[in-house]
C-alpha cells in the first residue's frame, strides 16, 4: 500500500500497473480514503480492469469481524471480480488449493517449516461461494473442511491465512486476463 502511494501513483510507473492485488489486509484494510490518495488509481470494478486495486479479507459465514465492519474497506469478490454485494456461486470457484504443509501462522519465526514439497495437490473446483457484506468477504464455513486441518481458525472465523489459497485458480486466471487486457492497450 505504501509503495503504491509513495512510488507509483501519480508517476509514469502508474501507466505500467496491471493491477495491485492487496489481498488479506486485515490489520490495515484498503479503505476509500486510501484509494483517494492514489492519483489515477482506483478500485478494480470489473474482471479485466487494469491500473487498479483489488482487495479482500476473508471470513467464514457467521464470523465476527468486530469493529472491522465500521471501516469503509474495499471488498473485491474473487469469484466475480466485482466490488459489489452479489453472491458468487461456488461453481465460479475454479479451484481452491490446499497446501501440502500446515500454514505457518508463527510470524515471529521466518524459518522454513522443514517441509519438503514435490507437487501441489489438485485444486478443489467449486469449493466455496463468496460474497462481500459490510466490506468483508464471506465464504462458506471451513471448520469441517480440509482447510481446517491445515489452519487454526480463530473464534471469529477469520480465514486470513486462506485469502489466497481459497481462490488460487481464480487469482491465477484473473492475473492472466488482466495482463492480456493491459497488453492489448499497451
Amino acid at each position: 500500500m505504501r509503495l503504491l502511494r509513495e512510488q507509483i501513483a501519480g508517476t509514469p510507473l502508474a501507466e505500467r500497473l496491471v493491477a495491485a492485488y492487496l489481498i488479506g489486509s486485515k490489520e490495515e484494510p484498503v479503505t476509500l480514503p486510501y484509494l483517494e490518495s492514489l492519483p489515477g488509481i482506483g478500485a478494480c470494478l470489473a474482471p479485466t480492469d487494469t491500473g487498479c486495486v483489488l482487495a479482500w479479507d476473508t471470513y467464514g459465514d457467521g464470523g465476527s469481524v468486530g469493529e472491522r465492519h465500521e471501516v469503509l474497506a474495499l471488498c473485491t469478490n474473487p469469484l466475480s471480480w466485482r466490488a459489489d454485494s452479489d453472491m458468487a456461486a461456488a461453481e465460479l470457484n475454479r479451484g481452491a488449493l490446499v497446501a501440502a504443509w500446515p500454514y505457518n501462522a508463527d510470524f515471529s519465526n521466518d524459518a522454513a517449516p522443514g517441509q519438503v514439497t514435490d507437487e501441489l495437490p489438485a485444486p478443489l473446483v467449486g469449493h466455496t461461494w463468496a460474497q462481500c457484506r459490510n466490506n468483508v468477504l464471506y465464504v462458506a464455513d471451513q471448520s469441517e473442511t480440509v482447510f481446517a486441518k491445515k489452519s487454526r481458525f480463530s473464534d471469529e472465523k477469520s480465514y486470513h491465512l486462506l485469502d489466497y489459497s481459497m481462490f488460487y485458480m481464480n487469482i491465477r486466471t484473473n492475473a492472466i486476463d488482466r495482463t492480456t487486457a493491459w497488453l492489448a492497450v499497451h
